[in-house]
Formats: C-alpha cells, sequence, structure tokens
C-alpha cells in the first residue's frame, strides 16, 4: 500500500461539490482550500465501494474536512475486505481507497482516483474560514 500525494494543508479543505454517477460507476469531489480560495477536483472512476455520511443539521452544502488520505492498493481483496465488502472481481489489479474524515465522511475504493486544480480565486465562492486547529 502507497500513501498517495495530496495538496499541502488537504486536512484544512472544504468539500463543496460532490456528483455521483447515477449508475454508481464514478463520484467527483469539488475541494477548496478556503484561505487562498483554489478548487480542487477529486475524481474516482470505476467505483467498487461507496460508504458515505454527513453531520445531521449541516445544510449548506460545504463540508469541513478533519483529516483526508488516499491509499493505492495492489492487494484490492485484501483492501475491500477490510471495509467488510467479500466480493471482488478478479480481473482487479490495483485500487485506490479515498478516506475523509470530518463534517463529511467518506470511505470509497475505486480503480482509478485523480485530483487536480481547476481554479484560482474562485470569487463567487466564500468559504467558512475556521480558526486554526491547535495540536
Amino acid at each position: 500500500m502507497t500513501e498517495m500525494q495530496l495538496p499541502a494543508n488537504a486536512d484544512y479543505f472544504q468539500i463543496n461539490d460532490i456528483d455521483l454517477h447515477p449508475e454508481l460507476t464514478s463520484l467527483k469531489l469539488g475541494m477548496i482550500n478556503p484561505v487562498e480560495i483554489i478548487q480542487y477536483e477529486i475524481s474516482l472512476e470505476g467505483l467498487l465501494f461507496l460508504r458515505l455520511s454527513k453531520t445531521t443539521g449541516d445544510e449548506d452544502g460545504i463540508y469541513q474536512i478533519g483529516e483526508i488520505r488516499v491509499i493505492r492498493s495492489i492487494e484490492p481483496k485484501s483492501t475491500l475486505r477490510n471495509l467488510g465488502y467479500g466480493f471482488v472481481n478478479p480481473s482487479i489489479q490495483q485500487c485506490y481507497h479515498l478516506q475523509i474524515d470530518g463534517e463529511f465522511v467518506l470511505d470509497a475504493t475505486s480503480t482509478s482516483f485523480n485530483i487536480t486544480q481547476t481554479s484560482e480565486q474562485h470569487s463567487s465562492f466564500r468559504p467558512r474560514i475556521y480558526p486554526p486547529r491547535k495540536s
């Protein structure tokens, strides 16, 4: 298993867009750096597993990330069994497991993972600003 590189300070970012394909084959998440107002898109194609929840009463569609990580695994069967999912197509050679904890909780495993910076200084978006966490 290999942890994938994410933008610096991604644990402080916010999820501001969720796009789940109707056939559950792909998931796209809009993620914004609320300090520098830079937008990113996380794209998961070939969804194998998806578990999603959010904080009750949080209805503004902006979710603070507390922790985010992506793991690339060359053992999809083991990764999915650890999540409680037993069926794995034997032709799948690798998978990516995205974990997000915060106001928005996500476990997603897919055959493809990509993160891209989509814009800078997106002026129409006004993020919620939180004070820095104390260690």
